[in-house]
């Protein structure tokens, strides 16, 4: 995973107990090719607070919350990371099936629909 930014934090509440962990997650889009043939992107970045229940879920599969979610990302928004032109900011699909999985997910909850 060489080459992703990623800023993991854990909160502390007053009480000492750890709050919600928050990640930096990165939305890409395609700017310009650098001379090594790879795709820089511009990115947005926002910090989201992930829930204990999430943490737990990925550790106990062994993957890290950054991956899932990038991967979500990228089945979701058609990421492709060609081997001719690789992407240097992490995202890639993961294959077709779950390309059409994402999108039947963000289409069932109604997302494309929120705005009218």
């Amino acid at each position: 995973m060489s080459g992703i930014a990623r800023n993991r934090t854990r909160r502390i509440r007053p009480t000492g107990k750890p709050a919600i962990d928050t990640i930096t997650a990165l939305a890409a889009s395609a700017v310009s090719i650098t001379q090594e043939n790879t795709m820089t992107r511009k990115t947005n970045t926002i910090e989201l607070e992930l829930p204990a229940e999430f943490i737990e879920l990925c550790e106990a599969d062994g993957v890290t919350p950054e991956i899932v979610l990038r991967g979500f990302i990228a089945d979701l928004a058609g990421i492709m990371n060609w081997a001719a032109n690789p992407r240097q900011d992490g995202y890639s699909s993961n294959g077709s099936d779950e390309r059409r999985m994402a999108q039947d997910y963000y289409e069932r909850v109604g997302y494309p629909y929120w705005k009218r």
